[in-house]
């Protein structure tokens, strides 16, 4: 058998980031950066924090890939509304975890280093950058 066939299922426990938080910091400690990037599942990893967990967390970063209930929407205009993954997103990151800000880039072909980062844009890839603003005394 070819453990590479993508026909094989196979069991994995999985953790949410409430339950990591748990786990591994103190009562009080901060996340400063929330990443997540994990190919169409974000909004799974998104709802596994608890409404009480989103507070301790400062910034996050979402890699969205925008797929639209819109039938021939172009991919690279942002769908902030409706019931696409990257409206859902938004509104889980704005109301939900109630970020300060809450800002949408569409990824793009660049150079860096003198390397291609190359991604197309008819992907419809989308950056979310939340963040709180911080209250006086906080790091």
């Amino acid at each position: 058998e070819d453990p590479e066939d993508l026909g094989e299922r196979r069991l994995a426990r999985s953790l949410t980031v409430s339950s990591l938080m748990r786990a591994f910091l103190r009562d009080g400690e901060a996340v400063h950066l929330l990443k997540v990037d994990v190919e169409g599942d974000e909004l799974r990893v998104l709802r596994g924090v608890e409404e009480a967990d989103w507070a301790r967390i400062r910034q996050a970063v979402v890699e969205v890939r925008d797929v639209s209930q819109t039938p021939g929407a172009d991919p690279r205009a942002p769908a902030l509304e409706g019931s696409g993954r990257l409206a859902q997103a938004v509104a889980l990151l704005r109301d939900v975890a109630r970020f300060d800000e809450v800002h949408v880039e569409l990824q793009r072909p660049e150079e860096a280093g003198g390397y291609l980062s190359f991604v197309p844009e008819e992907l419809g890839l989308h950056y979310v950058y939340a963040r709180r603003n911080a209250a006086p005394g906080t790091p």
